[in-house]
């Protein structure tokens, strides 16, 4: 199965607990998470061979039709992250887009991969 994402968030550090119940997937482990402001429910992925949390976001014209697929332009605290900051420094296989935003792309080892835009997002 190919994973591949237009854009992913990475979520913002946080002193509050958040919890959500994680169900098993084909593969993954999924989780309900409600983003942005104004707030909905989205369905994550956790990622255990990273520290990141992926959701599928428009537009990705590779992905299956979702009725819930994260817009992050209809939400005022998305904050794609430029390749200058710590946080894109952090990721692994990070690089610089055109728009010097923090792209990157994870590979497993099954052959599939996830790619898209480092970003941040109110939980």
């Amino acid at each position: 199965m190919l994973r591949s994402r237009r854009n992913t968030s990475l979520f913002a550090k946080t002193t509050s607990m958040i919890s959500s119940p994680v169900m098993p997937g084909s593969g993954e482990y999924l989780m309900k998470l409600s983003l942005g402001t104004p707030s909905r429910l989205y369905w994550a992925t956790l990622d255990t061979g990273s520290n990141l949390i992926w959701t599928t976001c428009r537009p990705c014209d590779s992905c299956s039709s979702q009725t819930s697929m994260f817009d992050p332009f209809q939400l005022s605290t998305y904050k794609s992250q430029s390749c200058s900051t710590s946080s894109c420094m952090e990721v692994p296989h990070h690089g610089c887009t055109i728009n010097q935003l923090c792209g990157f792309r994870y590979s497993y080892g099954d052959k599939s991969f996830i790619e898209g835009i480092l970003a941040t997002e109110t939980l």
